[in-house]
């Protein structure tokens, strides 16, 4: 009897040790901010790209774990160029990103400007435009129009019919097209660096959204098209259903593709 009593009494330890196992192995701990140190080397005249980029944090939850040029000149850097960079930060164990924004990366060193955050896996991906390398002793007001304006990677998150893109140093708003079979089904303008198509697909067919960014009226960066997206009937009504309604602060639409 008494043997029975200590198997039993065994068993419910090993159970509480069972249950309670899965409250702390998954425990990972938030992380709302990010600190980049930029030390860059690239100059005006020079035909390499060597930039070192390094964390600067109190406690190294993070690190980074690769960075690339994204726009290496086949020539040489010019006084008015603007470097970019993605920058792939990877957290440390027990650590996870949080639903982090631009203006929650904090740069030092190089100046630059955080043109998107976005996740990739567990890890999270900061593009980066440096300042120009040399600002022209030029006095001619052209230099005025010298604006940042390129957008890339126009890519699509198909769950929900979402644009997303990465964004231009220089921009104030950016216009959009959407295209579905074709033809052109909306227009749109927004200030942020996404945009949710949900409402537009009524119908299966090939979605493609044109970005660009606009910095004035008169200074407007050249169409970037994304890939096309084929919904059929059910994805369509899916996307329609869930997320018709999703949010666009910040955003306009109209009838007739931007000027």
């Amino acid at each position: 009897m008494k043997i029975w009593k200590r198997l039993a009494a065994a068993a419910l330890a090993a159970a509480m040790v069972m249950t309670a196992l899965p409250m702390t192995a998954f425990a990972a701990t938030s992380i709302s901010s990010i600190k980049l140190d930029i030390d860059s080397n690239i100059s005006s005249g020079d035909s390499d790209s060597d930039v070192e980029v390094s964390t600067h944090s109190d406690s190294a939850h993070y690190e980074v774990s690769d960075v690339e040029v994204t726009n290496e000149p086949s020539g040489e850097w010019k006084d008015s160029s603007r470097p970019k960079l993605k920058v792939t930060i990877t957290a440390d164990d027990d650590y996870k990103f949080s639903s982090i924004s631009k203006s929650d990366v904090t740069l030092y060193g190089s100046d630059g400007t955080v043109t998107s955050v976005k996740k990739s896996d567990d890890d999270l991906i900061v593009s980066i435009t440096l300042d120009r390398l040399e600002d022209s002793d030029d006095d001619d007001d052209d230099d005025d129009d010298d604006y940042e304006l390129d957008v890339s990677e126009a890519a699509w998150d198909e769950s929900m019919g979402r644009a997303v893109w990465d964004g231009a140093a220089d921009a104030k708003k950016y216009e959009l097209r959407l295209y579905r079979g074709g033809a052109q089904i909306a227009s749109v303008t927004t200030t942020n660096e996404y945009y949710n198509f949900g409402s537009y697909f009524t119908s299966a067919g090939n979605y493609q959204y044109q970005v660009r960014a606009v910095h004035g009226s008169s200074n407007k960066g050249s169409w970037e098209s994304s890939e096309y997206f084929y919904a059929d009937s059910a994805t369509a009504s899916y996307i329609l259903t869930n997320y018709g309604n999703a949010s666009n602060a910040s955003s306009s639409s109209s009838g007739s593709g931007p000027s």
